[in-house]
């Protein structure tokens, strides 16, 4: 790990290239010079402050300590989520593609260690786009559900879809600097999108998050008001406030822009179906969505 999985089209199959340079580090108790060497080393572009944004210190940070001794201590379970995901893509992007039969697969997959930082993400980088996932992080945090991973890999792989039916006006690269109203309708129509290609998993599953839902409910209006009042702001700390899971203690719960946005999502699904919805673009989205939260306001729902 990293392993890498090139992905030309769906029906032309998936080489894959697994490596197990983690496992290796892990078992020998590597020094982080070492990690740093062979993972960041070998993969530059997957590596960096842009994506996943690790190993910079000369000790492991706090948080990076913590999900190696739980990779030690689930090591066999790691693995085996590993190989699952291997074994799964395949079958995730072709069904993927049933549903949106214009997806290019000019991306590439990994499979790697993200030290607790987070468990997938998509991203535009120098040599292309990637998706990658990492099975320590999922597995710590999202258990060893078969139906999560898909839920993971749908919500992810329509970003990729997401940026090209709109001509690159929605895409998660650098979204903490576009517009507060884009990063709303970029993830909140990535876990409309994922819900309903796991029918019947339910929204809590879908938002990634099963206590968000319970959570922003009561507190609806009072997000969407906020959310309006920031709708165009470009600030990071307002992108953080509305999606990073690790934000400070505030009025909201962590990634209420989610569950917010799957609402505007959900109430713009009555009227477009999601390959239109994908293809908005940005003007058209700007209307849709405000007019979406000033009715849950107005409506008080």
């Amino acid at each position: 790990m990293p392993s890498a999985i090139s992905s030309p089209a769906p029906e032309s199959g998936i080489r894959r290239r697994l490596r197990p340079d983690y496992w290796a580090l892990q078992a020998r108790g590597a020094p982080l010079a070492d990690y740093r060497s062979v993972l960041i080393g070998r993969n530059p572009t997957l590596y960096t402050a842009n994506f996943v944004n690790v190993l910079h210190g000369r000790e492991f940070a706090p948080w990076e300590q913590e999900e190696q001794d739980f990779a030690s201590k689930h090591r066999f379970a790691a693995q085996a989520m590993s190989r699952i995901l291997a074994e799964e893509v395949p079958h995730y992007v072709e069904d993927f593609a049933r549903t949106f039969p214009s997806l290019k697969c000019s991306f590439k997959i990994y499979i790697a260690p993200s030290f607790g930082t987070m468990n997938a993400a998509t991203a535009q980088t120098t040599d292309g786009m990637k998706i990658i996932f990492l099975p320590v992080t999922i597995l710590r945090y999202d258990g060893d559900s078969i139906s999560q991973l898909k839920l993971l890999f749908d919500h992810e792989l329509f970003h990729i879809y997401h940026a090209q039916a709109s001509g690159g006006a929605f895409n998660t690269t650098q979204a903490d600097t576009a517009p507060l109203y884009a990063s709303l309708w970029s993830e909140g129509l990535a876990v409309h999108v994922s819900e309903q290609q796991s029918p019947g998993i339910g929204r809590d599953r879908s938002l990634l998050d099963v206590n968000l839902e319970t959570r922003a409910r009561p507190l609806r209006l009072d997000i969407a008001r906020a959310i309006l009042a920031d709708f165009e702001s470009r600030d990071p700390k307002v992108y953080d406030r509305f999606f990073n899971a690790s934000a400070k203690s505030d009025a909201f719960p962590p990634r209420s822009g989610y569950y917010i946005g799957a609402l505007i999502a959900d109430d713009l699904s009555r009227t477009h179906s999601m390959q239109q919805l994908a293809a908005l673009t940005s003007s058209e989205a700007h209307i849709l969505i405000r007019r979406s939260l000033e009715t849950i306001v107005a409506q008080g729902r």
